[in-house]
């Protein structure tokens, strides 16, 4: 779903199946206009999901630091989760680092792009 002008409106629609949704292994979302309040719909469902991701690639899609604390939530709650892409994104140097610190912590993920 990468490239497709998907707004923060439509990823209420996204969300709402990834609830859904009990097989899903990876998700490219990358250069979309998620802003911050899509990319926090997605997080959010992906945390009720029961689908093992491993992948979520949220590159480029105007994501600010107001994501930081549904990203935490989600990268604690799906052990499952080895890469990561933040890159592109607005999130700000406290965000990073807040990231960072919960990333020190879990030792699954194993790459993670954030050059915000």
């Amino acid at each position: 779903m990468s490239e497709n002008d998907i707004s923060s409106d439509s990823a209420t629609v996204i969300a709402a199946y990834i609830k859904q949704c009990c097989a899903l292994k990876v998700l490219n979302l990358e250069g979309n206009e998620l802003k911050s309040e899509g990319a926090t719909q997605i997080c959010n469902a992906l945390v009720e999901s029961k689908c093992p991701i491993e992948t979520i690639n949220l590159y480029n899609n105007e994501i600010t630091a107001l994501t930081v604390p549904a990203l935490i939530k989600l990268i604690r709650s799906k052990p499952s989760l080895k890469k990561l892409n933040l890159d592109a994104n607005m999130i700000s140097a406290k965000g990073v680092n807040v990231i960072k610190d919960t990333l020190k912590v879990v030792i699954d993920i194993r790459i993670v792009w954030m050059y915000c």
